[in-house]
């Protein structure tokens, strides 16, 4: 089993019905995000592509800078091939163990809010537990999400709920 964190999209505050409001179907980002905790294997292997795939501008901008910085030191220095691979998958692991955490990051600054936790065996059966949570006890259309100032974190078989565990 993986652990996602779950990251709800604020809606912006508008008149009831207004088309930006909860669960508006001409946004075109999702309602709710799921980040995998733990490392990220295409952060370690494809970082560039990663960063770009995720829109994690920043991160491929301190990328660049610390490739330019261990480039630099190494044609000064000149420590050997050893030190020059060495250093380069340092980077990569630091990038790899971090990625997630810019992900979480950037969505939290991007308008979305944690909620919480889900243990999946994939990110699709979590996105499906997410999704039955969300609509439980919702008579509106099946799917659309609470407002944002009524939605807490649902009750989600799996959840990671530390006033639970106490």
């Amino acid at each position: 089993m993986r652990l996602y964190t779950v990251h709800l999209k604020d809606s912006p505050e508008g008149p009831a019905g207004d088309a930006g409001g909860p669960g508006a179907a001409d946004s075109d980002q999702p309602a709710f995000e799921l980040v995998k905790d733990g490392f990220c294997w295409p952060a370690f292997f494809l970082p560039f592509v990663w960063a770009i795939w995720r829109g994690q501008w920043t991160g491929l901008l301190l990328y660049v800078i610390c490739i330019l910085a261990i480039s630099t030191l190494t044609v000064m220095a000149e420590p050997g091939e050893p030190v020059e691979i060495a250093l380069g998958l340092g980077l990569a692991l630091v990038v790899g163990f971090s990625a997630n955490d810019w992900r979480r990051w950037r969505l939290r600054h991007g308008g979305y809010r944690a909620i919480g936790a889900v243990a999946a065996a994939d990110a699709d059966d979590a996105a499906l537990r997410v999704l039955a949570a969300l609509g439980a006890g919702d008579d509106r259309k099946s799917g659309s999400l609470p407002p944002a100032e009524q939605a807490g974190p649902p009750a989600i078989p799996g959840w990671g709920d530390a006033g639970a565990r106490a």
